[in-house]
């Protein structure tokens, strides 16, 4: 049996088969799960009624380290964890322009009726990071006001 007919994603003969990197994303658990004071914390609750959370360790203004959680389906769990994945390593700036397009991209596409859950990862990553950005203030440095 396929990975594709254990996870229920079994397609027609004109269908085409999924990519190595979607089912690697979304049957890795690597990037699942909570960080434990992580420098940056965003939450979405989409329309389709899934709920993501991106947490991230950033250093320097680099995100050393990025882990999701949702609610979602194997397609938003694939859409977070690449969402995470082109993340880290990144300066927060660049981080920023990862929308749905390059998570899409990264995962070598999806079915069209669940490529929301691209949309879904990266706002919740624009949240987490322009959450961090908000607490730095606008010279970069921590405002002493900020709750962390």
């Amino acid at each position: 049996m396929s990975v594709e007919e254990r996870l229920g994603l079994t397609r027609t003969e004109d269908q085409p088969r999924y990519g190595e990197k979607l089912l690697h994303y979304g049957n890795s658990a690597e990037a699942m799960g909570v960080m434990d004071n992580p420098d940056a914390h965003g939450r979405v609750d989409g329309f389709c009624g899934d709920s993501t959370e991106m947490f991230l360790a950033i250093r320097d203004g680099v995100i050393a380290e990025a882990r999701f959680t949702t609610s979602g389906c194997f397609f938003s769990r694939a859409a977070c964890h690449a969402a995470v994945a082109l993340a880290k390593g990144k300066p927060v700036a660049e981080a920023l322009k990862i929308d749905e397009n390059a998570i899409l991209a990264e995962l070598g596409g999806m079915p069209e009726d669940h490529e929301h859950c691209a949309y879904l990862a990266s706002l919740t990553l624009r949240w987490a990071v322009e959450e961090w950005r908000e607490k730095r203030g606008p010279g970069g440095r921590a405002r002493p006001d900020a709750a962390w």
